[in-house]
């Protein structure tokens, strides 16, 4: 008799329970005066496919754990991946020592039991439908067989379908457990365009909580031909001062630098333009920027933060005016603050994260914000890291089209945006388009003032 995959999740959760409540005891008989851990693991599915050939047919599991200890006011991290009794001890014990010789850290706490989360609503975070090997071959070659069908098409990247499942529990000595299970099943694909030094290469994916809300595989493979045939013969364009335009995979990075800007860590560094920004107009007064944790199948959905504290819906800036700083525990003490619920556990280490973020849609559609702009340049593609987070100087490389009298007109390449994120920030103008990719979503974004330069 086969479990089914309920009564298997559930068979995971109790192990990794047992797990975490025995590390949290080791931490304690080594001589931790506090600690919390989490214990992880995740079974995943991938294959891969080029030109009709299996490239990658694979199923792997793992599992670790997490230990971050306190000790006479100094705290050490720890990871490993030996859950044996005999594991978690040792484990615990190196942690106690690293932190009996570290200095003393006076932000770093563990979080009191009043500001632990006790209750959280049930989420969608896990499919309880696994995807067979087969299911997501053929995923693949619908990708691959729509995509090479594209005229112009002259070459395949590969195509690549997977699943992944992630269980965690997370427990700490003054009382709290919490486990969440979560589930991914997505596609991507790479097409080839032209020959020879003009060729070109682009792509496209999707991924999605639930396997029932993936796109259309072979919509995501024409998708990706799509993009690559329309840049041949893309070339640098003259220099300009237009309205830049970002379609919404390319805006998301540009949402990416807002919220990083008011990370509790790059505000406490004193390396954020927004440290002293809380109550100010920041972005558009048209837009604001909301965050839902409890996002129903949201890839950034969590029911409580990286150190237990609960999370709830919130507006990060309403009406353009920024209402918070984003902190785990350590960054609000040195802050002087509250915590907000946005700690995030990367292996032993705490940072600071969010869930499902967004900026508002606007109400017009992105022809009429085309036809509005008349000339402009709209952005498919960036290259690097060209923002200083200090002075907000912006410089970065683009590809992308022309737009001329309202539409798409040539393709070009090898173009560098030049602005300040201070003055771009507060012309952005959004569309009605918004797209999620993983925790974030943007619509279609225009900035203005910037200076677009070319040949």
């Amino acid at each position: 008799m086969t479990q089914s995959n309920s009564a298997r999740a559930t068979s995971v959760s109790l192990d990794l329970e047992d797990r975490v409540g025995a590390l949290i005891d080791r931490a304690r008989k080594a001589g931790a005066h506090a600690a919390d851990a989490s214990v992880f693991g995740s079974d995943q599915i991938s294959v891969g496919r080029r030109l009709g050939k299996i490239e990658t047919l694979e199923r792997a599991d793992s599992a670790g754990v997490d230990l971050r200890v306190f000790v006479d006011g100094r705290v050490a991290q720890v990871s490993g991946s030996d859950l044996s009794d005999h594991g978690l001890a040792r484990l615990a014990e190196r942690a106690v020592s690293m932190a009996r010789f570290s200095p003393q850290d006076p932000f770093a706490q563990l979080a009191e039991q009043g500001q632990l989360a006790t209750d959280w609503p049930a989420l969608e975070t896990a499919d309880p439908v696994e995807p067979s090997t087969d299911v997501l071959l053929g995923m693949a070659e619908a990708m691959e067989d729509a995509m090479l069908a594209v005229e112009g098409v002259t070459n395949s990247g590969g195509v690549s379908a997977g699943w992944t499942k992630s269980s965690l529990v997370m427990a700490t000595t003054n009382g709290f457990l919490g486990s969440v299970q979560a589930t991914r099943t997505g596609i991507s694909g790479s097409a080839i365009a032209g020959s020879g030094e003009a060729q070109k290469r682009d792509f496209d994916y999707d991924v999605a909580v639930f396997g029932e809300d993936l796109g259309d595989p072979a919509a995501v493979g024409r998708e990706a031909g799509t993009r690559a045939v329309r840049q041949l013969g893309a070339r640098p364009g003259a220099t300009a001062k237009v309205p830049v335009i970002f379609e919404p995979r390319v805006a998301v990075r540009m949402l990416g630098l807002l919220t990083g800007a008011i990370n509790g860590e790059s505000v406490v560094r004193g390396t954020s333009l927004l440290a002293d920004h809380i109550g100010e107009i920041v972005i558009s007064p048209e837009l604001s920027v909301h965050e839902d944790p409890f996002r129903a199948r949201g890839q950034g959905s969590r029911p409580f933060d990286g150190e237990g504290l609960p999370v709830r819906p919130r507006a990060i800036f309403e009406n353009g005016v920024l209402q918070t700083h984003l902190h785990n525990l350590a960054t609000a003490a040195q802050a002087g603050v509250e915590p907000t619920g946005h700690a995030s556990r990367a292996g032993a280490s705490i940072g600071v994260g969010h869930a499902n973020v967004w900026l508002s849609p606007g109400s017009v559609s992105v022809e009429d914000m085309f036809a509005t702009a008349g000339e402009a340049f709209y952005v498919t593609s960036l290259m690097g890291q060209g923002a200083n987070m200090i002075t907000g100087d912006y410089s970065q490389g683009a590809t992308g089209f022309w737009v001329r009298n309202g539409q798409l007109a040539e393709p070009v390449e090898s173009m560098t945006l030049g602005g300040r994120l201070q003055d771009m920030w507060r012309s952005m103008s959004a569309a009605d388009d918004l797209t999620f990719f993983g925790g974030m979503g943007t619509p279609t974004v225009q900035m203005d003032g910037l200076t677009v330069a070319g040949a």
